[in-house]
């Protein structure tokens, strides 16, 4: 059970200071905290998602996405030390909730929101079919569920805008780094970036959310290399066959300068925006890939 797992990677992984075998949810809370408990159940049920057999491309592939765009914001908030490095994985994961849901208990409206988004946003896409934005959806599901404010207030639009780090609220500081995670997530797994592209765009988002990250030269190989080596944790701790994941070998993909639109998993649409504006709309019986 993911309860089991929570307990045994708390032992494993580092987060016990004190060295005392955790055998219960009670005491893994009391030794190593709330917050990191949350963490770490976030972190493997989004794992066991992205990699489950049963469940279509599109659940492994927006599952996959969350984790990794939590595991980017947890990193950065680490290097810049003014915000809570959970709350920050918790809140960049939940910006995609809304997507889960909806790739999970209406795939083929789904599927057909990522058709109609080709040429447009994936806002109007999901509007048009769903009648909400996937973040709206992500509120209505959470707003009765006691979620800490600071949470809650991460899954609204944004817009970053510039000036200094130290102009902007800790709440905005938030919302803006989980944007930008869930932002440089969606590029990384786009398998129809190459890599020359993917270094480009990636370096474009740095510096428009350069209000919002650490300031650093090295933020987008710090961000994919901190996410790869807990991810590896994770399969080392739960003893997993294989010893890898694919989040992580698309993760080890963009660290190498590996070009994934040279793979013949490279299925994943690019962002509507990066889209020419007039295109003919995908048959109905078409193969779909997973929606950015």
């Amino acid at each position: 059970s993911i309860l089991a797992k929570v307990i045994s990677l708390a032992n494993k992984l580092g987060y016990n200071p004190t060295a005392t075998p955790i055998a219960s949810l009670d005491q893994a809370i009391h030794l190593i905290g709330f917050d990191r408990v949350r963490t770490l159940a976030m972190s493997l049920l989004l794992l066991e998602q992205s990699q489950r057999q049963q469940s279509s491309e599109e659940q492994r592939e927006v599952a996959a996405r969350a984790l990794c765009a939590g595991l980017v914001a947890q990193q950065a908030a680490l290097e810049m030390g003014t915000l809570d490095a959970d709350q920050a994985f918790v809140c960049a994961s939940l910006r995609n909730f809304g997507r889960i849901v909806m790739a999970m208990v209406m795939v083929e409206d789904y599927r057909k929101a990522v058709r109609y988004a080709v040429g447009r946003t994936v806002a109007e896409a999901e509007r048009h079919v769903f009648g909400m934005t996937s973040l709206e959806l992500a509120r209505s599901l959470l707003k009765g569920t006691k979620m800490p404010e600071a949470v809650m207030g991460c899954l609204v639009p944004f817009e970053p805008s510039g000036g200094p780090q130290s102009q902007h609220s800790p709440a905005v500081r938030l919302l803006g780094l989980t944007e930008f995670a869930q932002k440089f997530a969606d590029l990384s797994f786009d398998g129809m970036v190459s890599a020359a592209e993917f270094e480009s765009r990636s370096r474009r988002l740095v510096e428009q959310f350069k209000s919002y990250v650490p300031d650093s030269d090295s933020l987008i190989e710090d961000a994919l290399t901190f996410a790869d080596e807990r991810l590896a944790q994770f399969v080392r701790g739960l003893k997993r066959e294989g010893g890898s994941t694919a989040v992580g070998h698309r993760l080890q993909q963009r660290l190498g300068g590996v070009d994934p639109t040279q793979s013949v998993n490279a299925h994943v649409r690019r962002p509507a925006e990066e889209l020419p504006a007039v295109v003919d709309a995908v048959p109905e019986g078409a193969s779909v890939p997973a929606m950015v």
